[in-house]
């Protein structure tokens, strides 16, 4: 009987995966691969630390002043060595603060940005705690830091995103008006320790217009070169366009990405009245292409497209992607579908999520995810023909992440469940190197590395093998080979490290598209 048992219940566990499928949510994860630690506030965004713990941040739990963040263990129950219980909650300014973004440096020390009130209006901040959730006296005053960019009674600081550049200067962009009441994309760049970094733009602050007499940005990235990406909208009382600018280091607009380092995208023939498209994430991907994406549509129609637009390096539309660069995409039975996350995948593919609603008036919106491959088009090996929706009442995503094991993880909110991570399968899987010698399954040498490494492995299999560098961040920095066809083995490599990259730890990847393993290799300059 126990033996009949013991059969069946290895049937039922070999079918729950082999019927399992990318885009599926994945059930060892929280309850039905959702989590739900509290009913109240909103999860805003989200990060995978090294060692693979995820980490959350927004605001709720115990009253919703105050940013929150949470760290998971990957089964999703909260990790007890953080904070109190799993939870940290810092309250700055008069509290009401939102816009939660967080990151991780690559000492493990984690910031926060967002915004906060004052007395005297709205105001960006920025926090950091160490790597057990508690604040980090040594960063800006005793852990925190209130800036604003322009006149704060103007209720316009507000910051929208953060990035950690390879040289772990923290830089944030602020939705912000200037003197004559124009919206402007403000860029906010600080050193490590939380002081204002002087040698960008003007004590640390660049302000610029784009397109229309609005502009707001939604979105940030630092490239590898340490030059700056921002991404959002610019808009009028009549249209609105996708906008995006790039910096160079000290922040000045970076005249070799489209002429003058700027460009606005209308996803029509011409600016038609009444025309909505709006950006509200950018990816860098390996080959230095940039990624916007959002939504689309038109005022008096009731049918709403996710928008995607694709850039070289030059700042020039990749006329490979979508029709010249631009793709929209019917979701049917959705009049709305903006996507507010977007990620990179191993194999090229493009995770993007957010919600997608039956009535414009937006009262029942639930969660989507879809994934489009590198033309643009929808990837149908992914949920339903390309997207998963996740039926909860009013619900959405505002962040994704790739977790340690190729899944991806998101943050948002349920109207059921309150303050929401989520984790999907996604196909890719880990696991091509030989483990089962006595050696490390992935070896570097020297470690740490100045300028070149030497790299060995032993392969379970024939395999088309890609090797790249990541940052902490998550970012591939640097491609050595692209697909190489390599036999069942022992090999090794030497690899040349780019001279721009700068002293830090670093992640070398090892794959071939579907499977991955890697090991992590610490850079001195």
């Amino acid at each position: 009987m126990k033996r009949t048992l013991m059969v069946l219940l290895f049937f039922a566990l070999f079918n729950e995966k082999a019927l399992s499928q990318a885009g599926d949510l994945d059930s060892t994860f929280g309850v039905n691969g959702i989590v739900a630690p509290f009913s109240d506030g909103d999860a805003t965004d989200i990060a995978v630390q090294m060692d693979g713990k995820i980490l959350v941040c927004g605001y709720g739990g115990i009253g919703t002043d105050g940013f929150t963040v949470i760290r998971l263990n990957d089964s999703g129950s909260l990790d007890s060595t953080f904070g109190t219980n799993g939870i940290s909650k810092t309250t700055v300014g008069a509290g009401s603060n939102l816009h939660g973004k967080i990151a991780v440096q690559s000492d493990g020390k984690i910031v926060v940005a967002g915004t906060c009130a004052t007395f005297d209006g709205l105001a960006c901040t920025l926090i950091r705690l160490h790597a057990n959730g508690t604040l980090d006296y040594s960063f800006g005053t005793a852990g925190k830091l209130i800036y604003t960019l322009t006149d704060p009674h103007q209720f316009s600081n507000s910051s929208r995103g953060l990035a950690i550049g390879p040289d772990q200067k923290i830089t944030t962009v602020v939705s912000t008006s200037t003197v004559s009441n124009n919206n402007v994309f403000g860029v906010a760049r600080f050193t490590s320790n939380g002081t204002v970094d002087n040698t960008f733009g003007s004590n640390g602050i660049v302000l610029t217009p784009i397109g229309n007499q609005y502009a707001s940005p939604t979105c940030i990235q630092v490239q590898p070169d340490g030059k700056t990406v921002v991404g959002g909208g610019s808009y009028s009382t009549t249209d609105c366009s996708f906008a995006i600018a790039r910096y160079n280091a000290n922040g000045s607009l970076d005249n070799n990405f489209n002429g003058d380092g700027k460009d606005t995208i209308y996803f029509y023939n011409t600016n038609i009245y009444n025309s909505g498209s709006f950006a509200y994430d950018l990816i860098i991907q390996p080959d230095g292409k940039i990624v916007l994406a959002g939504e689309t549509g038109i005022s008096n129609d009731t049918t709403g497209y996710v928008a995607i637009a694709k850039y070289n390096s030059d700042g020039t539309l990749d006329n490979n992607f979508g029709i010249g660069g631009k793709k929209s995409l019917l979701i049917p039975g959705f009049s709305r579908v903006p996507v507010f996350s977007a990620i990179n995948q191993s194999d090229g593919k493009i995770v993007l999520a957010g919600y997608c609603s039956p009535s414009s008036f937006n009262v029942k919106n639930t969660i989507m995810v879809m994934r489009v491959l590198q033309e643009g088009n929808l990837d149908s090996s992914f949920g339903n023909n390309g997207v998963v929706v996740t039926s909860l009442l009013k619900s959405y995503i505002l962040s994704i992440a790739m977790d340690k094991q190729q899944r991806i993880v998101g943050a948002g909110y349920s109207d059921e469940l309150g303050f929401i991570a989520l984790r999907y399968l996604s196909g890719l899987q880990v696991g091509i190197i030989d483990s089962t010698t006595n050696q490390q399954p992935v070896l570097i040498y020297p470690n740490p590395v100045t300028s070149e490494a030497n790299i060995s492995y032993i392969l379970i299999d024939d395999y088309n093998i890609t090797i790249s560098l990541f940052d902490m961040l998550g970012r591939e920095v640097q491609r050595f080979i692209t697909s190489v066809a390599q036999n069942k083995g022992e090999h090794s490599m030497a690899l040349s490290i780019n001279p721009s990259l700068s002293t830090g730890e670093y992640l070398i990847s090892i794959s071939d598209g579907k499977y991955s393993q890697g090991i992590k290799m610490v850079l001195q300059r």
